[in-house]
């Protein structure tokens, strides 16, 4: 029925700790986050409370920006198949990473692998454009954790600044996605 899914990591797909079981079933997805898990708030209160107090702020800070890195997912998916990635990549996933300097975990939203390596993809989903700024940061991240991307991307759901070097990075809007 394709509604859980197994999504190993790019970089470490036979580790079975790195493994987590995700709903692809937007609706199923929504409900089980946000609704079951409070039946009896939903039902003490009118649903415009509801979702003033409970659902607002964690759509627009959780489920949105995980959705979007899904939308930029299949889109590179589809630029692929119809060959307009060069070269095309033959994987993509998410990559995950263990920063023992900082002594935290964490990945990278997007990442796919070609013959020449493997090229990063941020996603945010956030009001302003993504800046100059945020993009050195990105860049420096990787240079500390010592991972070797060939290339950067960033997806942004409302465009970037114009001092960014759209010859050096991939940089992909919502409004880009959909023309």
């Amino acid at each position: 029925m394709d509604l859980i899914i197994k999504d190993s990591p790019i970089n470490a797909p036979a580790n079975r700790r790195k493994h987590r079981y995700v709903i692809c079933d937007n609706l199923l997805d929504f409900y089980y986050a946000y609704l079951f898990r409070d039946v009896t708030g939903r039902t003490a209160v009118s649903p415009e409370t509801f979702y003033a107090q409970q659902l607002r702020s964690a759509i627009a800070t959780d489920y949105l920006p995980r959705k979007f890195e899904q939308v930029a997912k299949e889109y590179l998916l589809r630029q692929n198949r119809a060959g307009k990635i060069q070269p095309p990549f033959m994987r993509i996933g998410r990559y995950i990473y263990n920063d023992k300097a900082r002594h935290q975990n964490g990945e990278f939203d997007v990442v796919t692998e070609d013959s020449r390596g493997l090229i990063a993809y941020e996603c945010k989903y956030r009001q302003a454009p993504v800046g100059l700024k945020y993009v050195r940061e990105e860049e420096w991240q990787h240079k500390q954790l010592g991972i070797n991307f060939y290339r950067l991307g960033f997806f942004a759901r409302n465009g970037f600044a114009p001092d960014i070097d759209r010859q050096r990075y991939s940089l992909i809007s919502l409004a880009d996605m959909y023309a």
